[in-house]
């Protein structure tokens, strides 16, 4: 983060994905077409390149299908349990590359721990929870920070284009609770000013992009508490658009009761076989559905595969597995308080009690107030548990359905939208670049000026700022024998479209018409996918 003026910024990398339909992009390229002939030809063109793409992908998420549904099916043995997660996670680090997703940085990680957001009571994960076998290839951080470390062995976290949020209003449970923790710094001494100096970043499409990050406790830093207090504020957050997390749970432990169980009905099971011709016919189907072995499978841990969106910085840990909530400083004040007044009321009515004289018929009167006195002190004992541990489960609740909010997709579906990804923008790339080296009043063009022309249009067009990868939507084109590049970073047309469909036509793409696919469309589909055109270096 980075101080500019009275803005906190946050750096972020450009965006490199374009949120863009294809139909709207190439729609908007034709209106920049002469003739209605040329027209026609792009179109047919389009839908050319898109079979390809289709078909390399619809491998690739094949692939992983397999690998998840081997591993539900049939928990691999250990020896051969991490070529299974080697195989899981290099599909997956294909399809994030392809879709434009980047792992978690821990910097930006840091940044998301900073401050808080919607919530802003304390959230711990239970690593212990999670295998770290399942990411034990991964390349893991040298660094003294022990969270960024345990979130590496045990999650898989990759990230795709960020936003800002923004809320209005007078927070004020939230301003108590910030005078609550600058106190406790205050008496703890970490409430020190940073003299970090200012620093100013200059925009470029190219360079780190800015955010502003204007949390609760800049504003009152920097206009005072006490002036803040009664107004109302404006809070900035940057956020996530897409997050995208892998990962594997810890196999359950077998207790010793599932363990005699599986036994009871091994030997049941047993037992039906050698005695089949007594049981009757109408019978059968039920004693064999409801008593064989597998009835009580021994769990061997699952992989998940979920993805979010539009995500606060402050709220990253609210999206992560196996989350433990504990309670606000302003909560365990109250809870503080209302135990010290009890216990205080409670010593107070007990000495007035003891002291006075009493005598004759007023023992069995004072012992019966005692005894209305206990029973409305452990009442108040127990109202005091509850309500801290139903506010507890209020706080859980909120988290959850904060996060089904911002869950677009678990398991398999989160393959299949990746892959959805990918196609759309690997076409987008191709077409971007070769609809703009097609229109080029020059033989040849640069790399450099193909990127120019595409963010300007990108920008001019659709008010979308972007880091346009030109090299990868290029080299796919080389590969497929569009362009021909005659020397570095220099590329040449060697297809019109009319060419192009002329000697590769189009079909519907389902699978009765890839079986029946001309030879001709088919064999560049199959050299497609055998050259390394999808894949990110």
């Amino acid at each position: 983060m980075h101080k500019t003026g009275n803005e906190t910024v946050v750096e972020v990398p450009p965006d490199t994905f374009l949120p863009i339909t294809t139909k709207r992009l190439t729609n908007r390229l034709a209106a920049l077409l002469k003739t209605s002939e040329e027209v026609n030809m792009w179109g047919e063109f389009v839908d050319n390149l898109r079979a390809v793409v289709t078909l390399n992908y619809d491998a690739v998420m094949n692939e992983v299908r397999e690998v998840l549904d081997e591993f539900e099916a049939k928990p691999p043995e250990a020896d051969d349990r991490q070529r299974y997660y080697t195989s899981m996670l290099e599909n997956m680090q294909t399809l994030f590359d392809a879709s434009q997703y980047t792992a978690l940085a821990e910097e930006t990680f840091t940044t998301a721990q900073e401050v808080e957001y919607e919530f802003d009571f304390p959230t711990s994960i239970d690593w212990d929870k999670l295998d770290a076998s399942f990411l034990a290839r991964s390349p893991q951080p040298d660094t003294d920070d022990e969270e960024w470390t345990e979130l590496c062995k045990h999650l898989s976290v990759f990230t795709r284009g960020v936003k800002q949020t923004s809320k209005t209003g007078f927070f004020f449970p939230q301003k108590i609770e910030l005078l609550l923790t600058l106190i406790q710094e205050w008496g703890q001494g970490t409430n020190k000013k940073s003299d970090k100096k200012e620093e100013r970043i200059s925009p470029s499409v190219k360079g780190m992009r800015r955010v502003v990050r204007n949390s609760l406790r800049d504003t009152c830093n920097r206009k005072g508490f006490m002036t803040t207090l009664f107004q109302r504020v404006e809070i900035k957050e940057p956020m996530f658009d897409k997050i995208c997390m892998v990962y594997k749970n810890k196999p359950k432990p077998q207790s010793t009761a599932v363990k005699k169980t599986q036994h009871a009905v091994k030997k049941l099971a047993t037992a039906l076989r050698f005695r089949k011709k007594s049981v009757p016919e109408e019978c059968e189907p039920l004693a064999s559905a409801s008593l064989i072995p597998t009835a009580v499978p021994l769990s061997a841990g699952t992989i998940e595969i979920g993805l979010f969106t539009e995500v606060p910085f402050g709220d990253l840990e609210a999206i992560f597995p196996h989350k433990t909530i504990s309670l606000k400083k302003t909560d365990t004040v109250v809870f503080m308080v209302k135990i010290v007044s009890t216990i205080i009321i409670l010593g107070l009515t007990v000495k007035n009690l003891f002291t006075t004289p009493v005598q004759g018929e007023r023992v069995k009167g004072t012992m019966f107030l005692v005894l209305l006195l206990t029973i409305a002190v452990v009442k108040h004992a127990v109202a005091l548990v509850t309500g801290w541990m139903n506010m507890k489960k209020s706080y859980e609740r909120d988290v959850s359905n904060w996060t089904q909010v911002r869950t677009c997709a678990t398991g398999m579906p989160v393959v299949a939208q990746l892959v959805d990804d990918v196609k759309e923008q690997e076409l987008k790339e191709m077409v971007l670049a070769y609809f703009f080296l097609w229109q080029s009043s020059k033989a040849t063009c640069t790399a450099e000026e193909i990127d120019h022309q595409v963010e300007n249009f990108l920008y001019h067009c659709f008010d979308n700022k972007v880091d346009f990868d030109e090299d990868d939507g290029m080299q796919k084109l080389l590969h497929l024998g569009l362009v021909s590049s005659p020397s570095p970073d220099t590329y040449e047309l060697l297809h019109t479209p009319e060419s192009w469909i002329e000697s590769h036509p189009h079909r519907p793409l389902t699978q009765t018409s890839i079986r029946t696919m001309p030879d001709r469309l088919r064999r560049i589909s199959h050299s497609a996918a055998l050259h390394p055109l999808f894949t990110s270096d």
